[in-house]
């Protein structure tokens, strides 16, 4: 057996010289035919095998599917030995079984038998194994001829075994197809051809006859054989490369992130779907151009391309950030992770990239950044104390408010207990708070206590305490603090004496009014409940008309009097609850414009400690 070991490219010349003298030798076997009758078959036979030789060199060329071009192949080969049966064997890609792939039938035949009897091709398997005839015979790289009908029957019984169940569909046992095939073509010789291409087995050429096989048809089917051989094994490399192709493609367009393969000249041969909306082109518009030239930004596209090319040249894989130029003319900073991709003999073929869009991520951390800055500065410059604490109740960060606020810098604080700086009636206060905080993260609360300065006084401090642990630009509870002690003494200052002013009105025995612009009496205090007789809730719904004499009512002093505040005084009769006069000096002080009061104050002494009408 000759063991084909040339590369595709030498098979396809060498099949196309082979046609080219088909046309040359087509005068000589004219010549021939009217000659001698042997150089009239040799003639004959001349033209089988140039024609066969074309069909084989198209076979070649075409790449087409596997099963097409050992269908082709069968087919001629069965034309030009018309009294033998033609059948090939296929290795399954993983080697592990031996696919026939034709059954010696027509294409219109086979593509029936496959829509009706639902028959899958390859329409026999046969398991890699040392008791297979076929294996056997492929091992041993020699041809095998079987010269009787015993032999034949026993092979195609092998056959039989191996055919799937939808075959059954056929036959009313393994035996009788046996049986059958048998009796009606009289097979009585077989001629097994292992097939060989590149040191590797690729199949098997079984060619069987009624009668014995010549000498001289085995010797012209070996030559055959060797270039079916190279062709099958094309086919086989062609169809993986397309699947391989095919399951890239389809990677590429599946695949979550950007994705681009770029050939040794630099430029596109693939992109992902997400690559070409991130660029804003569709695919058709960027394959083929320089990925440098089209899509790298002016400035940047000099070291962009001899980065490609050091990649290429060197056979390297590397991560780095470059850029990309977007249709709209919008820059994207992208994180590539390339490799060159090599052949089997390790020659450079290309460069694959994945990238990541960084722009936004860029962008956000650029906000996030000037977020923080903006925020230290604030807190530096702020006279608000702010200070972390971290589990342990420690300071982890002081702003520099501390000084103004506390008298120490902050890197007296830092490292030392905060509670160590609470004044001691306050220390459980301080204790309970740092629990509540932290044992609920994210929430704020509020409180106040008391805290050490530097000289030894105390400041009261007002603050709210958030835990901020899962934070890594924290790591921490935060506190917000404020000086709270002048507002806290003013309060209470003013407390003191709005509680003395109380006290006042609440013991005189001289009446007060407010009025509003209406003259309803919105305020009176407790005298004149007691001077008037009038309960409390019934003198705040009655108009001061209702309790002035008519004749010593003047509504000029109820009217703005371009003197706010400057008291008048007029002597008035006030009613008593149970509707006596009793007159007093009265005061009347205009104050509409004070958003306090927004109307009129009246003071009223009794005249006469027992004038009564």
């Amino acid at each position: 057996m000759n063991e084909d070991t040339r590369t595709r490219e030498e098979l396809i010349a060498e099949l196309a010289r082979l046609r080219e003298r088909l046309a040359d030798a087509g005068e000589r076997i004219d010549l021939l035919e009217s000659s001698r009758p042997a150089e009239a078959s040799r003639a004959a036979e001349l033209e089988q095998d140039l024609r066969l030789a074309s069909v084989l060199a198209d076979a070649a060329v075409d790449g087409t599917d596997l099963r097409d071009v050992s269908r082709v192949l069968a087919r001629e080969i069965q034309r030009v030995f018309d009294s033998h049966s033609v059948n090939l064997y296929v290795i399954s890609p993983d080697g592990s079984e031996l696919e026939m792939l034709n059954i010696g039938l027509t294409p219109g035949i086979m593509n029936a038998a496959e829509r009706i009897l639902k028959i899958k091709i390859p329409l026999i398997r046969v398991p890699r194994s040392n008791e297979s005839t076929l294996w056997r015979v492929i091992e041993g790289r020699e041809t095998k001829v079987w010269n009787t009908p015993e032999e034949v029957a026993a092979i195609l019984q092998e056959f039989a075994e191996h055919a799937p169940e939808s075959v059954a569909r056929l036959r009313d046992g393994t035996s009788a197809i046996v049986r059958h095939t048998i009796k009606v073509m009289a097979l009585g010789c077989a001629v097994h051809i292992p097939l060989y291409a590149r040191g590797q087995a690729v199949g098997l050429l079984a060619v069987a006859s009624r009668e014995q096989i010549p000498e001289e048809d085995i010797a012209r089917i070996e030559a055959i054989s060797t270039h079916v051989a190279g062709i099958l094994s094309s086919a086989r490399i062609e169809q993986d490369w397309r699947a391989e192709r095919d399951r890239a493609d389809s990677y590429m367009e599946a695949a979550p992130g950007f994705m681009l393969v770029l050939d040794t000249e630099g430029r596109v041969q693939s992109i992902s779907r997400v690559g070409c909306e991130i660029l804003g082109l569709p695919e058709e518009s960027i394959l083929g151009l320089d990925w440098a030239e089209s899509f790298i930004p002016e400035r940047y596209r000099e070291g962009g391309r001899q980065r490609i090319f050091e990649i290429l040249r060197e056979g390297l894989d590397d991560v780095f950030d470059g850029h990309a130029l977007t249709a709209r003319g919008e820059t994207r900073l992208v994180r590539w992770r390339t490799t060159a991709m090599k052949d089997a003999s390790g020659v450079v073929t290309g460069l694959f990239a994945t990238g990541t869009d960084l722009t936004r991520v860029v962008e956000s951390e650029e906000r996030a950044l000037r977020a923080r800055r903006r925020y230290r500065a604030l807190v530096e410059h702020s006279s608000d104390l702010t200070v972390v604490l971290d589990a342990t109740g420690v300071f982890t960060y002081v702003s520099p408010s501390a000084a103004q606020i506390l008298g120490f810098a902050p890197p007296e604080l830092l490292g030392k207990p905060a509670g160590g700086f609470v004044h001691p009636d306050d220390s459980a206060l301080f204790a309970d708070a740092f629990a509540d905080a932290s044992s609920q993260p994210g929430v704020s609360r509020s409180n106040a206590m008391r805290v050490r300065t530097k000289d030894g006084s105390w400041v009261l401090l007002e603050g709210r305490a958030n835990l901020q642990l899962s934070n890594p630009d924290v790591e921490g509870m935060v506190l917000n603090l404020r000086d709270v002690t002048e507002r806290v003494r003013l309060e209470r200052s003013m407390e003191s004496s709005a509680r003395r002013f109380r006290a006042l009105i609440e013991h005189s025995h001289e009446l007060m009014l407010v009025l509003g612009d209406d003259l309803m009496i919105r305020y009176a205090s407790p005298s004149c409940s007691r001077e008037l007789g009038y309960s409390m809730d019934a003198l705040a719904g009655l108009n001061i008309e209702e309790i002035v004499h008519a004749e010593d009512l003047d509504r000029s002093l109820f009217r703005p009097t371009g003197s706010p505040g400057i008291p008048f005084g007029v002597k008035m009769r006030l009613r008593t609850e149970d509707r006596r006069w009793v007159p007093y000096d009265v005061t009347v002080a205009e104050l509409l414009d004070d958003p306090a009061v927004r109307g009129f104050i009246v003071n009223a002494i009794r005249a006469c400690e027992h004038a009564e009408i």
